[in-house]
């Protein structure tokens, strides 16, 4: 089992190592999650932000969505990950993550050994990788 999740070490040891200068110029933290799975009820890409607010990860991201004609976008309140410590930092930030819709529920091999290459969606993979693409596109042209 992987432990990269337990006390978020990796974000917040990334974060703290930043400069004030690096800090103040960061505009924006895309945190993709499980964007691959192949878990079939997980057809809605949850947009997760820590306070549950809009902020411009959630603003570019649904703009990018708009554009390319996708309604599978779902703002969601939730840390557990690692855009918490960017959002601490005064960074706007977002966890990207499919779940299924109403339950909320991940797929049943999460931070399991049956999380395998098998398990992977391609498709879901190329679908998140054009809607983020366009929204840090933008955010970058802007």
């Amino acid at each position: 089992l992987g432990a990269e999740e337990i006390g978020l070490v990796g974000g917040f040891e990334y974060v703290d190592q930043l400069s004030d200068s690096e800090i103040d110029r960061s505009v924006a933290n895309f945190n993709m999650d499980m964007v691959g799975t192949a878990w079939e009820p997980a057809t809605q890409l949850y947009v997760n932000v820590v306070d549950g607010q809009p902020n411009t990860v959630w603003e570019q991201a649904d703009s990018a969505a708009q554009r390319l004609d996708n309604d599978i976008l779902f703002l969601f309140e939730r840390g557990a990950s690692d855009h918490v410590a960017f959002h601490e930092a005064g960074i706007d930030a977002a966890n990207f993550i499919w779940r299924e819709p109403g339950t909320h529920d991940l797929e049943p091999w999460y931070h399991t050994p049956e999380d395998t290459i098998d398990n992977v969606s391609p498709e879901k993979i190329q679908q998140v990788g054009d809607l983020i693409d366009s929204a840090v596109s933008d955010l970058i042209l802007s």
